[in-house]
């Protein structure tokens, strides 16, 4: 009977380890001027308040439809996904005026999808180069890499 209380106390103590240690998803390190919303949802507050850029970053668990949502374009919508070498992704989206990249990162062995976002801006512009590399700065602050979706 006492084996089994020691099994039960050392498997206790490995799963709360375990817990302890797995990452969430609204404590990851983010680029400077950056603030947790909650439910993997940040925004870019700038240098002080009200200065915010209108950049917005969600962070939700991949799965298929998200990925095919993201990288099929729609010209009746105004929407263009442009893959990049790296894995990563542009898209300009007129229907909700807005731009920017994304990527499928793995996390504690979870696929992660994450989209950078530049509000009021349908083109490619410096803006919207300024979310990739915001993108990059937030992978490697967090020891990411993109995946291939």
């Amino acid at each position: 009977m006492k084996i089994w209380k020691i099994i039960t106390i050392i498997t206790t103590l490995f799963l709360l380890t375990g817990i302890a240690y797995a990452t969430d998803i609204n404590n990851l390190q983010t680029p400077q001027g950056w603030e947790a919303l909650g439910g993997g949802s940040y925004h870019e507050t700038g240098d002080s308040p009200g200065q915010g850029s209108g950049r917005n970053m969600m962070i939700q668990e991949s799965h298929d439809s998200i990925e095919e949502e993201y990288t099929t374009n729609l010209t009746e919508d105004n929407y263009y996904a442009f893959k990049n070498s790296d894995n990563t992704w542009n898209y300009t989206d007129g229907s909700n005026q807005c731009s920017g990249c994304f990527e499928v990162v793995k996390i504690d062995g979870k696929d992660y999808f994450i989209v950078f976002t530049t509000q009021d801006n349908v083109e490619f512009t410096s803006d919207t180069l300024t979310t990739y590399d915001l993108m990059m700065e937030f992978n490697k602050l967090n020891n990411l890499d993109p995946i291939e979706i």
